[in-house]
């Protein structure tokens, strides 16, 4: 991996899986500017016609956050399931020690209503989850982007910061 994408300083033990590339935000803070770094022309597939929703962006971001986290302490997991578009998939991230779950696209499942019925409404799929990993090692070119933005961001509230 390049060094213009992610530079990482040195990992600051003890702060519970939280990002060493961003070592002063919590995973959650992490969790949202991942969120908030996705777009519509990261979409793939029948999901590119879900414009302005986090539907669709689960393996990209999940992918990118898990980049941007300590990677030794978070399992990549995902769900498949059916729904009125037919075979769905669901990624997130699960702490190996704690069991916390970070899920950069939770939201998407907010008033959902699943065909199986032994799928609770509104709670994404976690009960089915397996334990998975993502296709490369290295970020996808989509994860970079995210990645980017991120950092971006990132630099940028420290800057503002510094300047105060």
């Amino acid at each position: 991996m390049s060094s213009s994408i992610l530079e990482r300083p040195l990992f600051q033990e003890g702060n519970g899986g939280a990002s060493p590339t961003l070592p002063l935000l919590s995973v959650e803070e992490v969790r949202q500017m991942v969120q908030k770094a996705l777009s519509p022309e990261l979409l793939r597939g029948r999901w590119r016609t879900e414009q302005g929703t986090l539907d669709g962006h689960c393996y990209v971001a999940s992918e990118a956050l898990w980049h941007l986290l300590d990677k030794s302490l978070w399992q990549p997991h995902y769900a498949i399931y059916m729904d009125e578009g037919g075979r769905a998939t669901h990624w997130w991230l699960v702490h190996k020690d704690t069991l916390e779950i970070a899920d950069p696209t939770k939201e998407q499942y907010n008033g959902y209503k699943f065909l199986d019925k032994n799928l609770e409404a509104g709670v994404p799929p976690y009960k089915i989850g397996k334990i998975g990993n993502f296709l490369t090692k290295e970020p996808s070119k989509r994860a970079k982007i995210v990645i980017d933005r991120v950092l971006f961001s990132y630099k940028l509230i420290q800057k503002l910061g510094d300047k105060q």
